[in-house]
């Protein structure tokens, strides 16, 4: 049953059913990544608002136990009106967010996500961020996929599924016994790459992309048909490419989307059942909460697709994937006060004063490269840093 075949709707937004069962998924869901900027009673006001709209769908790989506290008091009394993608593997070490593998670190994160969301089930657990070959051994080899699997059977989570970006390794993921749910990156300027690109590296780079023959890459047409004659639902991530698509001077293409135009490539992809958005405001997500109700004109991103001048370098997507960093520099929110202040002729006092107020800046990068070799988007961090601290000076 195809993408497009599983809408329902009530009466305020469009809703999906799963491929697996009766359940209903909201084409609009929470991302945890921009919570952490927003203090209790923003968050409890985002929650009300969108659960008064219909979303019912939250993904949270945030293991910061602040942000975890927050949403779990957000969601109190209502936890049955709104389905939690929870991830295994996502873990706070030293203040900072770490990928791990090892298996009681990922045993002990994922308890507290239960105990701080206050609640005894996760109704997708997620084996987070898995992109190369050596990951997915890790993941079978030393324990993690054995442990989804007896929390799927003991009924602590209700459905199987990772996080990818690479559709390679999705689709050796997606083959596991019992898998169900993938979270995956979706948007023009990923699938539109030449058919031997299969590593995100390389895709963001754009090497040896051709516009003229420029089509879906066929290795992720396949993953998405395979989802979809497999019955695996797909949840969307990466649906504005970090920002990037929404800024003309920032955008690949070098002509802006906007947002509608990116919910709705997502959304007519097969197998996807909802796109996941961060949300640093309510008025942010009010417009998201329009999409069911513009003109499809807003949503035509027909235009995008026939440019000429099209080219994928390697840009932040300010996931904070790359961390930890060593010295405890916040790569992420470097990247993003950097792409702020280069987007002006002169750099904003409020970007500034943002970029003063971290902890830790670009000065004090020690150039290990760690960073960039856990970045899933070839950025080129250790360079970026020099361009902060010439900026910022500091």
């Amino acid at each position: 049953m195809s993408g497009l075949c599983r809408k329902q709707r009530n009466f305020q937004m469009e809703m999906r059913k799963s491929a697996h069962s009766d359940e209903v998924y909201s084409t609009l869901g929470i991302g945890a990544e921009h919570l952490e900027d927003l203090d209790q009673e923003a968050t409890d006001l985002l929650f009300d608002e969108a659960m008064a709209a219909g979303v019912n769908l939250l993904d949270f790989y945030m293991p910061a136990p602040d942000v975890r506290d927050r949403v779990g008091h957000a969601i109190f009394g209502r936890r049955d009106q709104i389905k939690i993608q929870g991830h295994l593997g996502a873990i706070w070490q030293n203040e900072q967010y770490k990928r791990t593998r090892n298996l009681d670190e990922v045993k002990e994160s994922f308890e507290d996500l239960l105990t701080r969301l206050k609640t005894d089930y996760i109704d997708i657990g997620m084996i987070h961020y898995v992109d190369t070959k050596s990951d997915y051994q890790k993941v079978i080899e030393g324990g993690t996929w054995d442990y989804a699997a007896e929390l799927k059977k003991n009924g602590v989570i209700k459905r199987l599924g990772f996080s990818s970006h690479d559709p390679v390794i999705a689709k050796k993921m997606a083959e596991l016994p019992g898998m169900e749910v993938c979270m995956f990156s979706i948007n023009p300027a990923y699938d539109m790459e030449n058919a031997e690109i299969t590593d995100i590296d390389r895709m963001i780079e754009g090497k040896d992309f051709n516009l003229e023959t420029a089509q879906i890459n066929p290795k992720r047409l396949d993953f998405y048909a395979y989802c979809d004659s497999h019955n695996i639902d797909i949840t969307v991530m990466k649906a504005f490419g970090g920002g990037t698509l929404l800024d003309s001077g920032r955008s690949p293409f070098g002509k802006a989307m906007n947002i509608y135009q990116c919910m709705k490539y997502a959304l007519d992809k097969p197998a996807v059942v909802s796109v996941i958005l961060g949300f640093e405001s309510v008025d942010e997500l009010k417009g998201a909460l329009r999409y069911d109700t513009i003109a499809n004109a807003e949503k035509d991103y027909s235009d995008i697709l026939t440019l000429r001048d099209f080219s994928v370098t390697g840009r932040c997507m300010y996931c904070g994937h790359c961390q930890p960093c060593p010295v405890a520099i916040d790569v992420a929110a470097v990247n993003k006060f950097l792409d702020l202040a280069e987007a002006h002729t002169s750099v904003p006092e409020t970007v500034a004063g943002h970029y003063q107020a971290l902890a830790h800046h670009a000065s004090e990068c020690i150039h290990c490269g760690y960073c960039e070799r856990n970045c899933p988007f070839g950025v080129a961090v250790r360079e970026r840093m020099k361009r902060a601290q010439k900026i910022f000076g500091e």
